[in-house]
Parts: structure tokens; C-alpha cells; sequence
């Protein structure tokens, strides 16, 4: 902190180091030009953007960090190694823990966290920590190495990790903006792409970045990371819609945003987000309608009424024009199948092999179900009865964590999630105006959706879902979608919000 301080305070001092800066980049460039590597060259150019983007735009840095470790940017595959074992996404995530937790440490004193990014970064500390006790457990019992269980766990641990720094910095309202902008950016890129690849428009590799394809009912099934960007995107879009001020750019761009984000969802033809996604707009809107400020319930009350009575009508107008559409298509087949789980049929049902892999995995689990197996790649043992030889899975959701690091870990996953809707909730009953309640709304439908998903799916079990999901538990933890801390009568809430929102104003100042 001193040397910042003295650095900050010295102009030539900050000139100097900026020169010397450049001269080693200066001579590290051409090296490589001599040797004929331009990767290196790229990879420099492409830090020092970042690191510019990190101090002077932190919304912008953290939402490009988020999209790679998703795997989600534009013709750059992340997927890929960059060194021994170490992919594009591990750096990223890397990258965005490191550097909030600068953030955070460089403004703590003044502007502290709020009471719910404490909490968060309590959650974070035991889950981290009890995840480092895993690992250690797994190499001391013989059963990996230990970078090969710490790869293995790297999702559980890169999530307590972010919990417990990004929970803690203070982002300013254009920092959320940015932030915002970026991701739906990434999501609309995808699902242009998802979209364009199932109806046979064309493939665009450099936007979809799949790790692998399928086919069910004729339309082809992409499975990538950015599918769980693409589930978040569809609550956030959803809640601007219905809850964005009247007339504002954000309103405007949220309902095409909507149906956009919400057909290439649907093609998709996972059942269980379709199902979990209405499921938390249901119960997430009623709790808004009847607890939340006045002013916000009742628009909310008027916007789901009016959007119910599109939906249904467009469903009518379908029924009469094209029937077939509606009792035979892809979409309404793959929703019924679900009634349909004995049959051995792939391409309409996995329910059964699903239910059959989740058996075999608690068999083999056993009386170990409190701590888990532990964290055991198979290329350390491969455990014949399972696919790939892996105890973990991505057809078997919450299993991934009751396997590795048990039940107490899988706890302390679902722990800073419950947390967060419970905490939000309650600001919705007792805080006046907010400047992000679409924010706020949207939050809790997605972490509610992937609550209620994770059972099949591995939202809360990937590197790609739980780094999106801990930048969304960071966002809510601001005074400005979810209220500030300071009890406030309800008529000097507007100003004191605006306050709060208001404090980087002073971060360019001069120490």
C-alpha cells in the first residue's frame, strides 16, 4: 500500500516505470521476431491490454475474464493448453481471482464490503479450505498426485477462491454497466451461432466453441460451457423486459434480447433448464409481486400479466395456423419425453441411462458420502464402471460434488447461493429503490433455476458455471442492485443509494 501510495505520488517516478515497461516488452518482442514465434508476440500484446483494461476498466476486464473462462470469446478457443496442463481457462480464472484481489485489498479501508460480501467471502474461505483439505487428504491417502488432484478439483477450487476476493470489491454503476454489456455481448454472440448451427444456417466454429455435438429429434444438440452464460442470459434479458424503467435503452435491447436468447434455449432441448427456469420465474416473480416496494411490484404485476397474455396468444394463433408445429415438433416431443424414462432410446431420452450411471455411482460411494471419494482423476484410477473412467460426470449434476469432496462440500457450494436469494429477499421487503432491481430480479431467478437444475445438470459444477455464478453473487453483493447496509427511513433511501453509487468519483483523486 506505501509503495502505491509513493508510486501514485510521483509523476516521473510512474513515468520511468511505464519506460522501462515498454523497453521490456520492446526487447522481449524482438527476440521473438528473431526466433520467428509470433505467439509470444500476440500473447504480450494481449496482456498488456489486459492489465490497461484492469486498472482503467474493471467492469470491462472482469467480464472479458468471465467470457474466456467460459470459453465464450470470439474465434479465441480458451479450451486449449498454453502450457503443461494449463488451458486458456485456467489463466483466465487465474487472472480475475488475482486481480480482485488486488481490488480489493487497494480500496478495503475505504470503501469496506458490504454485510452480504462478507458473508460470501466466508462461504468462500470454507469452501476453499475445505477443498485444500480434499486434496491433501486424496495425495496423502495415495490416490493422485498432487497437481493431478488439484486439476482434477480445480472448479471447487477456483469458486471458493473467487468468492472470497471478487465479494469484496466495490464496483462502481458504468463498472456494472461494462461488466453487463460484455456478457451479454459474449451470449447474444453464442446464441446467433447456436442458432445458425441447429437450423443448418451455416457453422460457425469461431463463435461456438462446443466441446462436443449430438443429435435428438433431428436437430443437432451443441454442448458447450457458454450453454450456462446462455441460461443466465435469458433470466437477465427476461428481467429487463419486464422490470427495466419505461422507455430506456436497457428496456429496448431487453425484449429482443429475450426472444432471441430465449429460442436458442430452447433449442438447446435440455428439459431440465426448461423446467427449472420457469419453475424460479414462478416463484421468484409471486415473492416480487406481493413483498417488494410498491413502485416495483406493481410494474411487475402489470408486465408478467401483459406478457402471459402475448405468450398465450401466440400459442393460439400457432394452434390454428400450424398445428403440426405445436403436437409433433421438436420442442413439445422433447418436453413429453420426460414421461417416457424407461425408454432405451437416446436420441428422445437419456433419463434412464442417466438414472443408471447415478446408481452405480452411489454404490460405489458408499458409507463415504460425507467427505466424498476424493478428488481422483481417472488417470490415476480408472473406475471401469463409469464413463471415461471418471466419478464425475456432466449428465449427473450435484454427484460431481458428492463424489469428490461429499456432501459437506457440496453444502458449501449450494451454501453462498442460499445465502444470496435469502439475503436479496429480505432487502426486497425492507429497502426502498435500488438503482439495478431488474438486476436484482433477474440474479435471483437464475441462482434459483440453478439451484433447482443442479440435480442433472453441472451449472454449480464446472469451471464455466461457477465462475459466472460467483461474478453474479459479486454483482448482488453491490449496494446498488441489492440495497446498501446503513438503515435508512424509505424517502432517504434514493439519496443514499446514489451516494453509495456515487463513491469511485473520488478513486482518481490524488492520495
Amino acid at each position: 500500500m506505501k509503495s502505491a501510495a509513493i508510486i501514485h505520488g510521483h509523476p516521473r517516478l510512474r513515468a520511468l516505470l511505464a519506460a522501462a515497461a515498454i523497453v521490456l516488452g520492446l526487447v522481449a518482442v524482438g527476440r521473438e521476431v528473431v526466433h520467428g514465434d509470433s505467439t509470444m508476440i500476440i500473447g504480450l500484446f494481449a496482456a498488456g491490454g489486459l492489465v490497461v483494461l484492469a486498472v482503467a476498466r474493471r467492469g470491462l476486464f472482469t467480464g472479458v475474464m468471465v467470457l474466456a473462462a467460459m470459453n465464450g470469446l470470439p474465434a479465441i478457443d480458451t479450451s486449449r493448453y498454453v502450457a503443461n496442463h494449463v488451458a486458456g481457462q485456467d489463466l483466465a480464472c487465474m487472472a480475475l481471482i488475482g486481480t480482485a484481489g488486488l481490488w480489493a485489498l487497494g480500496r478495503q479501508r475505504r470503501w469496506p464490503p458490504t454485510q452480504l460480501g462478507r458473508r460470501l467471502s466466508l462461504c468462500g474461505a470454507l469452501l476453499f479450505g475445505f477443498c485444500v483439505y480434499t486434496v491433501l487428504r486424496t495425495v496423502v491417502d495415495g490416490h493422485a498426485s498432487l497437481l493431478g488432484a488439484i486439476r482434477y478439483g480445480r472448479d471447487f477450487l477456483y469458486f471458493g477462491a473467487l468468492l472470497i476476493v471478487l465479494p469484496r470489491v466495490r464496483f462502481r454503476r458504468e463498472e456494472i454497466d461494462d461488466l453487463l454489456k460484455v456478457m451479454m455481448v459474449g451470449v447474444v454472440l453464442f446464441s446467433i451461432g447456436q442458432i445458425a448451427t441447429v437450423e443448418g444456417i451455416s457453422n460457425p466454429t469461431w463463435l461456438v466453441h462446443a466441446t462436443s455435438t449430438g443429435q435428438t429429434l433431428g436437430l443437432t444438440r451443441l454442448y458447450a460451457p457458454m450453454n450456462d452464460g446462455l441460461f443466465a442470459g435469458v433470466a437477465l434479458a427476461l428481467a429487463t423486459a419486464v422490470l427495466a424503467g419505461r422507455g430506456t435503452l436497457t428496456r429496448r435491447l431487453g425484449i429482443p434480447a429475450t426472444l432471441l436468447l430465449g429460442t436458442s434455449l430452447a433449442l438447446q432441448l435440455t428439459r431440465a433448464r426448461w423446467i427449472a427456469l420457469i419453475l424460479s420465474l414462478v416463484v421468484v416473480s409471486l415473492f416480487f409481486a406481493l413483498q417488494a416496494d410498491r413502485r416495483v411490484a406493481t410494474v411487475l404485476r402489470r408486465r408478467l400479466v401483459a406478457s402471459l397474455l402475448i405468450l398465450t396468444a401466440l400459442v393460439l394463433v400457432l394452434t390454428f395456423v400450424a398445428p403440426g408445429l405445436i403436437s409433433a415438433g421438436p420442442l413439445v416431443r422433447r418436453l413429453l419425453s420426460i414421461f417416457n424414462s424407461t425408454t432405451s432410446n437416446a436420441q428422445t431420452n437419456t433419463l434412464a441411462v442417466r438414472q443408471q450411471v447415478a446408481g452405480l455411482m452411489l454404490q460405489t460411494l458408499g458409507g463415504h458420502w460425507v467427505l466424498g471419494l476424493g478428488l481422483i482423476p481417472p488417470s490415476a484410477h480408472y473406475f471401469l464402471a463409469f464413463p471415461s473412467g471418471s466419478i464425475r460426470d456432466p449428465d449427473v449434476g450435484v454427484l460431481n460434488a458428492l463424489m469428490t469432496i461429499g456432501a459437506i462440500g457440496a453444502i458449501l457450494i449450494y451454501l453462498p447461493i442460499v445465502v444470496t436469494v435469502l439475503h436479496c429477499m429480505r432487502r426486497v421487503r425492507t429497502r426502498g429503490r435500488v438503482a439495478y432491481s431488474w438486476l436484482n430480479y433477474g440474479g435471483q431467478i437464475f441462482l434459483v433455476a440453478a439451484l433447482a437444475s443442479s440435480i442433472t445438470l453441472v451449472t454449480l459444477f464446472s469451471v464455466a458455471g461457477l465462475m459466472l455464478t460467483g461474478t453474479l453473487l459479486a454483482l448482488l453483493a453491490q449496494p446498488s442492485v441489492s440495497g446498501p447496509d446503513v438503515p435508512a427511513a424509505p424517502e432517504a433511501d434514493d439519496a443514499l443509494v446514489q451516494r453509495l453509487e456515487n463513491w469511485p468519483v473520488l478513486e482518481h483523486a490524488p492520495l
